[in-house]
């Protein structure tokens, strides 16, 4: 969100009655398309909070409720504080960005990590065969800290569990560097590993997935937009694999 003085006199005005009063500093501001989110110090320890703005007031409830579950069930997800009003307060994970890490070198440790949550995500709130995803499910949502730990579930919602695999395996190929041999053999290597952990096929529809999340992105970013919707339309009518093969990425 913006940073005009007006917006920032009204998220201080906001904070100071969010807070009733006592002392904070704000430390750090994290990117967010839709919210604010930044780093509070409170004095006796630093929390995150996210300041929801309009239209998107609404999910302030249902981050707080799904964080809450997630916690419970012992996933890596930021332990929330508490809701107040159009506002979440959780725990402060001093970590690394897993967009960063990837960027700078793919590892197969980072498939193995992003299945390995994901497959505890979906089945931790599986009932029967409806899942819960994720959603919004780019690299720059997940941290690792000795763990992998996910934020930003406001746009949670019932649906594929393949369609999650699609964006972070899309989030992974668009990141710069972009659609380099490291990161196709990271995004195979993640969808065969996710198949293991979560016992779910998903390679028949992954391909078309990772092609919708592309185009969804190429929509977001005009400077790459061209790019981004060759892409997608190559891996949609080829395939991952037949695209690795057609223009040589195989490591």
């Amino acid at each position: 969100m913006g940073s005009t003085p007006d917006r920032i006199q009204e998220i201080n005005q906001t904070l100071s009655s969010l807070l009733e009063g006592r002392d904070f500093r704000v430390v750090g501001r994290f990117p967010s398309r839709k919210n604010s989110v930044m780093l509070l110090d409170l004095g006796a320890r630093r929390v995150v909070l996210k300041l929801f703005s309009e239209p998107f007031i609404e999910n302030a409830r249902k981050e707080y409720e799904i964080l809450k579950a997630a916690h419970l069930k012992g996933l890596n997800v930021p332990e929330p504080y508490c809701l107040r009003e159009k506002a979440v307060f959780m725990e402060y994970l001093d970590g690394e960005n897993l967009c960063d890490l990837v960027n700078e070198s793919p590892r197969e440790e980072h498939a193995t990590l992003i299945a390995r949550w994901f497959s505890e995500f979906h089945h931790a709130f599986r009932n029967g065969d409806n899942f819960l995803l994720k959603s919004d499910s780019i690299l720059r949502n997940f941290i690792y800290k000795g763990k992998l730990w996910a934020v930003d579930f406001e746009e949670a919602c019932s649906g594929d569990p393949a369609q999650d695999i699609g964006e972070v395996c899309a989030s992974i190929l668009d990141t710069n560097p972009m659609f380099t041999p490291g990161k196709f053999s990271l995004s195979r290597r993640l969808i065969d590993s996710y198949e293991k952990f979560s016992g779910l096929k998903i390679k028949d529809r992954i391909d078309h997935l990772i092609s919708v999340a592309l185009l969804e992105a190429a929509g977001r970013r005009p400077e790459q937009r061209e790019y981004l919707v060759e892409k997608a339309k190559a891996i949609d009518s080829e395939g991952l694999e037949g695209h690795i093969m057609g223009h040589g990425y195989r490591e």
